[in-house]
């Protein structure tokens, strides 16, 4: 099947995206090799169900009628990033990222399920968890790329103890900002955005949404949080890779 942005894209190109049997449908049909006409509408209407798409009915004649993107759809379709409005494009994206593990993988899943039956705080607990996952096996890793058998040991004691995520969160900050100068330019010039910053706010939100806090949270935060973390997971599980293959360099 294909993605979403692939259909949107096909729809914002078509030069006649009227709904009669031999415009649009068929060119979906043909472009995306579908078995009927019958499952080009389908896709159609899932188009219109995901407001990504909206049908002109100003025509009497329902042949006539034409399919249009919203402006949702529209961002969708000019988009590169990994983008939630597209679940299997964002899952493939997510999937092609070395080092990513199946716990991650299996709350992310779980996320963007949440997002699309609107459920915006389930949304940001489960990307919290992931990135919580994340960020344990950065530790670890970081742990084996330290030059000093002391402070491997005091990190390690720290992981592997029952203390709450947050000061394991802040050991491992503590450790890699300063020595971000060793590390690769694109990992340590971004460090403090994509630890301080964007890991810290999807650990509050987490948090947030997670006890009776009564903060409320819609599905454009829980938009927001799965588009952050497709980047997260990629500058953090870059970095985790790069620490992999130099132990005790740090």
């Amino acid at each position: 099947m294909p993605t979403k942005r692939e259909q949107v894209r096909l729809v914002r190109d078509s030069s006649d995206t009227r709904l009669g049997a031999h415009c649009l449908p068929k060119a979906i049909k043909e472009h995306f090799d579908l078995q009927s006409h019958q499952a080009a509408y389908a896709l159609i209407w899932e188009l219109v169900a995901e407001r990504l798409a909206y049908i002109d009915m100003t025509e009497r004649a329902t042949e006539n009628q034409a399919l249009y993107l919203t402006e949702s759809g529209r961002e969708l379709a000019a988009g590169r990033e990994p983008d939630p409005r597209d679940p299997s494009g964002y899952l493939t994206s997510l999937r092609a990222i070395p080092g990513i593990d199946s716990l991650t993988m299996t709350y992310a899943e779980e996320a963007l399920r949440a997002y699309e039956s609107n459920c915006p705080l389930a949304t940001n607990v489960l990307v919290g968890v992931a990135s919580e996952q994340m960020m344990l096996l950065l530790g670890d890793a970081l742990a084996d790329a330290l030059k000093s058998a002391n402070e491997r040991q005091k990190l390690k004691k720290v992981l592997d103890s029952k203390q709450h995520f947050v000061h394991k969160f802040d050991a491992i900050k503590k450790r890699l900002e300063v020595r971000k100068n060793d590390v690769p330019d694109k990992y340590g010039s971004t460090l403090a955005l994509d630890l301080t910053t964007t890991a810290d706010l999807i650990r509050v939100d987490r948090n947030d949404a997670g006890h009776p806090t009564g903060r409320s949270f819609t599905n454009g935060d829980a938009f927001a949080t799965l588009t952050i973390f497709a980047r997260h997971a990629e500058r953090t599980l870059g970095l985790r890779e790069w620490l992999i293959a130099n132990p005790a360099s740090l």
